[in-house]
């Protein structure tokens, strides 16, 4: 089989296409994840965590996961398991922000 000159420029053109689109991907995505990084660094000084990595993050998601079941257990009159859960929480959250 064989290709002539206007076969390899197709193909040119086609790849070329392709890492346009690609370059063009990969700068909305740098933006995106600057903006991600621009909004929780905000979030995190106004909250008073200094170094607000992905662990202290992690902290503060599982705190309020933690007050959202301990709102159950209220609502479920389960008195003794929201203590727990509730103390808990609160110690999570305040241990992300100091």
């Amino acid at each position: 089989m064989n290709f002539s000159a206007n076969d390899q420029g197709i193909f040119e053109s086609f790849g070329e296409m392709v890492g346009n689109v690609i370059a063009w991907l990969s700068s909305i995505g740098g933006g995106i994840g600057e903006a991600f990084d621009d909004f929780f660094s905000g979030v995190a000084r106004g909250s008073g965590m200094e170094n607000a990595g992905w662990g202290t993050w992690a902290l503060v998601i599982i705190g309020i996961l933690l007050l959202g079941m301990t709102l159950r257990r209220v609502l479920e009159k389960e008195f003794g398991g929201a203590l727990i859960t509730g103390v808990i929480g609160l110690a999570l959250i305040a241990w992300a922000m100091t």
